[in-house]
């Protein structure tokens, strides 16, 4: 199976970090988040959900590095 191999899972985890990061830059930088219930969250009209929100996106990218420490430390478990 393709995904199989850790050289796969390392560059997905790298492709959906990058994303994850330009997303992050957008929002921190233009103070709105679009969000899936609710639309258009704002930092100055919302700040707990627009916070809330940046929260989230620093959680994911503490999984994604974990992610990626497991697939280049402990390459053979993912086999």
């Amino acid at each position: 199976m393709l995904m199989n191999d850790p050289k796969h899972i390392i560059f997905l985890d790298l492709f959906v970090t990058a994303m994850v990061i330009w997303d992050l830059a957008r929002v921190l930088r233009t103070g709105r988040a679009r969000v899936r219930l609710g639309g258009t969250v704002t930092r100055a009209h919302q700040p707990a959900r627009y916070w809330r929100y940046v929260y989230s996106i620093y959680l994911a990218l503490a999984l994604l590095a974990a992610t990626l420490l497991w697939a280049t430390v402990w390459p053979d478990s993912l086999r």
